[in-house]
């Protein structure tokens, strides 16, 4: 995707990037009804949450393996932010809908490091 093909955001014209229904979206909405943040929102608090556990918990975890790996200090509110970054660069390399949601979820993981939540 150039930068000829990112959809001028303040425009009314804004393509939609498919109309699937989101995989555990409650029943009776869809991707076209719940945005991006909503859906972030729902899955860091809901179905997130009782797969792997707390975000704040599970982000400190992967800063201390990044510690090891890389043998300098990470924080859990850098890990957030770098799993961010991944999720922007796919976004920008290849426009999925997915990649934004996970985006938020990470910066919304990133303030619950901040709040200790």
């Amino acid at each position: 995707m150039s930068a000829q093909d990112v959809p001028d955001i303040a425009g009314d014209d804004i393509p939609r990037i498919g109309t699937r229904r989101a995989v555990h979206a409650p029943l009776g909405t869809s991707h076209d009804e719940e945005t991006i943040l909503q859906e972030a929102q729902r899955l860091i608090y809901g179905e997130r949450q009782s797969e792997y556990g707390p975000g704040h918990v599970e982000m400190a975890q992967v800063a201390q393996m990044w510690s090891v790996i890389i043998g300098a200090p990470v924080s859990g509110y850098q890990a957030a932010l770098c799993m961010c970054a991944l999720k922007l660069v796919r976004a920008r390399n290849n426009h999925k809908r997915d990649s934004l949601v996970d985006g938020a979820g990470y910066l919304g993981l990133a303030q619950r490091v901040i709040e200790g939540r």
